[in-house]
């Protein structure tokens, strides 16, 4: 129930998948046609080749992380969120193409393409951060009254940034 790995694609047609309680780690694309339950667990992209998807059928990740050196991932749908963290530690990802939601820290170690979308935050909590060492995005704000964050590395935007509510922000 703690971890589930496949090298390959991992397609859902139709009917619920419940992610393990850890770690779902995916070889390759990720495709949700059904229902897609995050269960409190990290979604982690780990393909070392590039052209793989992300099509997440309107259900969201809880932490999406791509570690795959060499790997690269785009979404296919124009929105896309994570209620926790989104990483890129390894590889490259082309955000979505009109907005991408993080309820928690937004990490990037290595490459993501902002393709124009807005990054909204929303946490919850205080104590995330925002971390980029040298990707920019194209707009970004912070949207929750209980939210808090702290820019701890470049974070720099070709478009807006804006903090609309938040309990903390440095």
């Amino acid at each position: 129930d703690g971890l589930a790995t496949t090298s390959n694609n991992l397609t859902i047609t139709n009917g619920t998948f419940r992610a393990p309680t850890s770690t779902l780690a995916i070889g390759g694309s990720f495709s949700n046609a059904g229902s897609f339950t995050a269960n409190d667990s990290t979604v982690r992209m780990y393909s070392t080749t590039g052209g793989k998807t992300i099509q997440a059928g309107g259900s969201n990740f809880y932490t999406l992380s791509f570690t795959g050196v060499g790997g690269g991932w785009s979404f296919t749908e124009a929105n896309a969120t994570t209620s926790r963290d989104f990483v890129v530690a390894t590889g490259t990802v082309s955000l979505p193409s009109t907005s991408l939601g993080v309820g928690g820290n937004f990490t990037a170690s290595s490459t993501f393409y902002s393709n124009n979308a807005l990054v909204r935050f929303s946490a919850t909590t205080t104590g995330f951060t925002v971390s980029v060492a040298t990707s920019s995005f194209a707009n970004i704000i912070f949207d929750s009254a209980a939210g808090g964050w702290t820019v701890i590395s470049n974070a720099t935007t070709t478009g807006f940034a804006t903090i609309s509510r938040a309990a903390s922000f440095t």
